[in-house]
C-alpha cells in the first residue's frame, strides 16, 4: 500500500512550495485524527425545540456531512440512543456561536463536542457553516491562522469587527483568529479557499485580500482529508511490492516462535513449581512422622509416679530419706530407724528428767 506523505500531497496537487511558510504538518495532524473509518455522531436539541425544527436541523447536517463522505473513508453514523457515547455530539444551543473540538480532543466529554448556534433559521445558507465544524472535528485547523505573514492583520480593525459581529473579546479573537502556530518543516500551503478560512472583510488587513465565504471544500481541503482518512483502493492493493510478502511471513514465524518458547519456558517452571510443592509435602510429612515417634517414645519410658508421694520437709527429713534409700539397696534397712513415720518424725524428743 503507498503511504501519502507531503511530496506526494505535493505532486499531487501541483502545489508550490517555494519560499511558502510552515506550519503544523501533515503527520502532526494525523496524530489527532480518528483511527477508523466510522464515526458516531449524536444530536442534542433544547427542550423547546419542536419536533419539526429538530428534523430540519438535523437533514441540514446530514447533508453537509456528505460531501465529505464522497471526498475520504469517512463514514458518519447517526445514533438514537446513548447519546453521550458517540465520538461526535452536535448541540444547537442559539447563542450565537458556533465551534467544535479538534479530531480526539472529542473523546471523553459529557457534553457536546459541537455546537451549531448559528442554524436559527432553516431556510439560511448554512452549509459552509456545517462542514466547517465538522472538519475540525476530523482534525482541521483554521486556515486563517496559517503563520508566516501571509495575511497582514490590521489588528485594531479586527478587534472592532469581531467585536460588533460576534461579541467577541480580545483573547477570543486572539485565540481563533490572530494566533499563529510555529513554524516547522513539513507543511501545507497556504489556501484561502479552504473551508477552514474564515471570512473577513477587506478593512481587516493592511492590505486587500479579497477573500470570499467559502461553502465548499476546497482541493487544498479534500486533500487533506484524503491523507488523514485514506481509502485502499485495488491500485493500492496491486502496487504491494510482492518481496514484502516473505519478509512479513518470516516476521509472523518469528513471532510464533518466540511465542512457543515462553510457553515451553512457562511450562517447565510450572513443573518445577508442583515439583518443589511435592517435596516439601513429603518433609512436612517426614517431620510430623518423627514428632508423633518421639511422643509416643517419650510417654513409654516416663517414670511412673507412686501414689504416696513423699517430699522433704525439712534437712532431717532429707537425710533420712537419704539414708532410707541407701540401706534398701543393700539391705540395711532395719538399721535405719524408719524416716517415713510421720508421728516418729515429727514428734519431739522427750527431755530427760534430771535426777538429783
Amino acid at each position: 500500500m503507498q503511504i501519502a506523505t507531503a511530496s506526494h500531497f505535493q505532486d499531487t496537487f501541483n502545489f508550490c512550495y517555494v519560499d511558502q511558510p510552515k506550519r503544523k504538518s501533515l503527520e502532526q495532524l494525523a496524530r489527532n485524527s480518528w483511527a477508523k473509518e466510522t464515526l458516531n455522531v449524536s444530536f442534542f436539541h433544547t427542550f423547546n425545540d419542536d419536533v419539526e425544527l429538530r428534523k430540519k436541523r438535523e437533514v441540514k447536517v446530514i447533508n453537509a456531512a456528505k460531501e465529505i463522505e464522497s471526498v475520504c473513508n469517512v463514514k458518519f453514523k447517526y445514533m438514537r440512543s446513548n447519546l453521550l457515547e458517540a465520538d461526535v455530539r452536535i448541540g444547537f444551543i442559539q447563542d450565537g456561536t458556533s465551534w467544535s473540538n479538534v479530531g480526539l480532543d472529542s473523546i471523553g466529554t459529557n457534553r457536546p463536542s459541537m455546537n451549531l448556534g448559528w442554524i436559527d433559521n432553516v431556510e439560511n445558507d448554512d452549509d459552509g457553516t456545517i462542514k466547517h465544524e465538522l472538519c475540525h472535528a476530523l482534525g482541521l485547523l483554521h486556515e486563517h491562522q496559517y503563520p508566516g505573514g501571509i495575511l497582514e492583520w490590521n489588528k485594531e480593525k479586527v478587534y472592532s469587527w469581531a467585536m460588533l459581529n460576534f461579541g467577541w473579546s480580545k483573547i477570543k479573537v486572539d485565540s481563533n483568529i490572530l494566533t499563529q502556530p510555529e513554524l516547522i518543516d513539513v507543511s501545507y500551503p497556504y489556501d484561502s479557499n479552504s473551508i477552514m478560512h474564515y471570512y473577513f472583510p477587506d478593512f481587516c488587513f493592511m492590505k486587500p485580500m479579497g477573500l470570499k465565504r467559502n461553502t465548499k471544500l476546497s482541493k487544498n481541503d479534500i486533500a487533506i482529508l484524503k491523507f488523514l482518512y485514506p481509502t485502499l483502493t485495488q491500485d493500492d492493493v496491486k502496487n504491494i511490492k510482492d518481496d514484502r510478502i516473505p519478509s512479513l511471513i518470516n516476521s509472523v514465524r518469528d513471532i510464533s516462535q518466540v511465542i512457543e518458547t515462553q510457553n515451553t519456558e512457562i511450562g517447565i517452571i510450572k513443573e518445577q513449581q508442583i515439583r518443589l510443592q511435592e517435596t516439601l509435602k513429603d518433609h512436612h510429612n517426614s517431620i510430623m512422622a518423627e514428632l508423633r515417634s518421639f511422643k509416643q517414645t517419650s510417654q513409654s519410658s516416663s517414670t511412673i509416679i507412686p501414689e504416696r508421694v513423699i517430699t522433704p520437709s525439712s534437712s532431717r527429713d532429707a537425710s533420712l530419706l537419704y539414708r532410707k534409700t541407701e540401706a534398701r539397696n543393700y539391705n540395711l534397712q532395719s538399721y535405719f530407724p524408719d524416716p517415713m513415720d510421720e508421728e516418729d518424725a515429727t514428734k519431739k524428743p522427750k527431755k530427760r528428767e534430771r535426777k538429783e
